[in-house]
């Protein structure tokens, strides 16, 4: 108890006086957990894993995935068959085939050879008069202007394999969006009508992951499986006007285990006063801690 009411003062106090500023409104609280779908799941690896898979979620959704070798082997990752399932069960690969080509070109020039004005000469052997001015526009000779061009190309290619050697780690890149998490997410549902929003316990699927590996050179190939659930999903309105810690009260009252979820965020939709059905996304105080594990 004590730690949830460290939890609420500390929080709320830089929201309360942003919800005083005659510019800024709160006007609800969201809460959003996620969960493994494995039964046995535990935040600790066990000694006998041969790899582990952690799943970073970032406050706008963008999700981040590492994989860590626990065998004394070289781990090889295929890409190519390791994917993205997102929140509307549309997938995506790892492997992106994509070609960015960079081109930086270089011109040096210089110019050799040597031209006469027949004219100054004319006139340093006295000639002068309309035959000096008609001699001043001819030249006699030549002169050759060479051009260099350089072309520095630097292509960065995706790889569809990544190694890891024991106990290493490797980020399997691809920042994927999932759709049905985050801020932006908690945003839609905090503006369903107004209305508070407890949904507990529920096993709504969020995003899944499939990781292909092997161990012995790719001879013969692995894979772990994650599906991961959104498990509470809580939306509490603002009922007067800068009373955010009732709000975040109520949701810590709805899910008293909302602390100590693997993965969990808090969202204060904070919106301008004069339009108060306009996203501020400069003011939106959130918070967000943890990450899901999965092994094998």
């Amino acid at each position: 108890m004590k730690n949830k009411f460290l939890f609420v003062l500390l929080w709320a106090t830089p929201l309360l006086a942003g919800a005083c500023s005659p510019k800024l409104v709160v006007k609800s609280v969201g809460y959003q957990s996620l969960v493994s779908a494995r039964p046995d799941y535990s935040s600790t690896v066990p000694s006998n894993a041969e790899i582990s898979v952690y799943y970073f979620v970032n406050a706008d959704g963008r999700l981040s995935v590492e994989v860590k070798n626990h065998t004394g082997d070289i781990m090889m990752i295929d890409r190519t068959h390791s994917y993205f399932i997102n929140s509307d069960h549309s997938s995506s690969i790892f492997y992106d085939p994509t070609v960015q080509v960079n081109t930086t070109t270089k011109t040096h020039s210089g110019t050799t050879g040597a031209t006469v004005n027949v004219g100054a000469v004319a006139r340093a052997a006295g000639v002068g008069g309309a035959l000096g001015t008609a001699l001043s526009g001819v030249n006699v000779g030549k002169s050759n202007t060479n051009t260099t061009t350089s072309t520095n190309t630097v292509y960065v290619v995706d790889q569809p394999q990544a190694s890891i050697p024991p106990g290493g780690v490797v980020d399997l890149g691809g920042n994927f969006r999932i759709s049905a998490v985050g801020r932006g997410f908690l945003y839609e549902v905090d503006n369903q009508g107004g209305r508070d929003i407890v949904r507990r316990n529920t096993a709504d699927f969020c995003f899944g992951v499939v990781v292909s590996y092997s161990l012995d050179g790719g001879e013969t190939f692995d894979r772990v499986e994650t599906s991961v659930y959104t498990n509470n999903l809580i939306s509490c309105t603002v009922k007067e006007r800068g009373k955010v810690n009732d709000a975040l009260r109520e949701v810590l009252t709805a899910a008293p285990d909302a602390l100590i979820q693997p993965w969990y965020l808090v969202y204060a939709n904070t919106v301008e006063a004069q339009n108060e059905n306009k996203m501020n996304t400069t003011a939106n105080g959130t918070i967000l801690k943890g990450f899901i594990i999965d092994y094998k």
